[in-house]
């Protein structure tokens, strides 16, 4: 676990290096913040959304949702198909036949749109000060490429039409109309699949199962040796016991 693989290396760091630390917190902080991390985005649901650079339109779309997506030092393809999955998938409109069931469509049941939109500040931190610090987010080269391979990634699982995305590391201006307000927090570090909880439930299970047969199996045989060792009567009456006299024995 990376969490704990963290918090050993700020302890240990503590302890065999106190003077180090005190004067490397930061570095400390760094690592253990970082090795503990992973993708987060914000999900809107929107009547309509826009975003501007420089006073020009680069993305649109109508009712679906907007995505803020921040990405930091560890994250990997798989938490961009966590990402990608999670946000098509969830249900945040009613059924499409009656209307009266809440939460029960997703954007690709719906056929709505998505604007994906970089957010490296969903990093920052104000732990010191009054100025935020980004540095747990991911460098702009790096981001930008993962940036741009989880735009594809949306685009395969979805119509690529309705995928619109602003400029990454630009500074833009985005407009939307919050339906509800419906506003989601996901972090991949939190998440677990839901078909790895159904083979671990289903291994659970199965070790429970061979768990009562072998104590069955056990108890048969217990049984099978008990009827099997010959019994003693206790009931049966004492042998005389018979005393020889040795004087007797010699005349």
């Amino acid at each position: 676990d990376v969490q704990q693989i963290a918090l050993i290396f700020a302890f240990c760091s503590q302890q065999l290096c106190p003077s180090w630390c005190l004067f490397n917190t930061s570095f400390v902080f760094r690592v253990s913040c970082c090795l503990r991390l992973h993708m987060r985005v914000v999900i809107q649901r929107v009547t309509r959304a826009s975003v501007e650079v420089d006073g020009q339109i680069v993305g649109k779309i109508d009712k679906g949702i907007v995505l803020l997506i921040g990405i930091t030092h560890t994250d990997t393809k798989k938490d961009m198909e966590i990402i990608v999955r999670k946000c098509l998938g969830a249900r945040l409109w009613p059924d499409k036949e009656t209307g009266t069931k809440p939460w029960a469509t997703s954007v690709v049941d719906n056929g709505y749109e998505v604007l994906v939109v970089s957010q490296f500040t969903l990093y920052g931190t104000m732990k010191k000060g009054y100025k935020p610090d980004y540095h747990m987010a991911m460098p702009p080269g790096p981001a930008k490429d993962m940036y741009d391979e989880c735009v594809c990634m949306f685009k395969k699982e979805h119509a690529s039409d309705k995928i619109q995305c602003g400029q990454f590391g630009a500074m833009m201006a985005v407009d939307l109309v919050n339906d509800g307000p419906v506003t989601l927090n996901i972090d991949t570090a939190e998440w677990q699949d839901p078909n790895a909880q159904k083979d671990d439930r289903c291994a659970a299970h199965d070790a429970k199962k061979e768990k009562v047969a072998q104590e069955k199996t056990n108890k048969k045989t217990d049984k099978k040796e008990k009827t099997d060792t010959p019994k003693t009567d206790t009931h049966a009456p004492e042998q005389p016991t018979i005393v020889v006299d040795d004087k007797a024995e010699g005349a």
